[in-house]
């Protein structure tokens, strides 16, 4: 009796795997209209002369990148530094409390 119990629960793991590509394919075909329209406004090109063209998202992720570096004083050029002596552990002291050094919670 257990077997063919246990041969009729076997013989519905190849319907199970076919109706989770179903399920899959119906929540591609409702998502794929949506997931085109989000990717067609944020990569969308810009010509920038000679023929070239340039996904707008790279000019704006650029142009913030050169904001903040300005913002801050060029602080990512001039403490780069002090962040590899920090990931180095030359600010570590043994009588503080924890596991985790600085280059492991970098890492993290």
């Amino acid at each position: 009796m257990i077997p063919r119990i246990a041969f009729l629960l076997l013989s519905l793991v190849p319907w199970l795997a076919h109706a989770q590509d179903s399920v899959d394919d119906r929540i591609n075909a409702v998502m794929e209209p949506v997931t085109d329209a989000i990717m067609s406004v944020i990569f969308f090109t810009v010509p920038i002369g000679g023929g070239r063209e340039v996904p707008f998202v790279l000019i704006w992720l650029l142009t913030g990148a050169l904001i903040f570096t300005l913002y801050n004083r060029f602080v990512n050029i001039t403490a780069f530094g002090h962040a590899l002596d920090v990931v180095r552990g030359k600010f570590d002291d043994p009588n503080h409390k924890g596991e985790v050094s600085h280059f492991q919670a970098l890492t993290a």
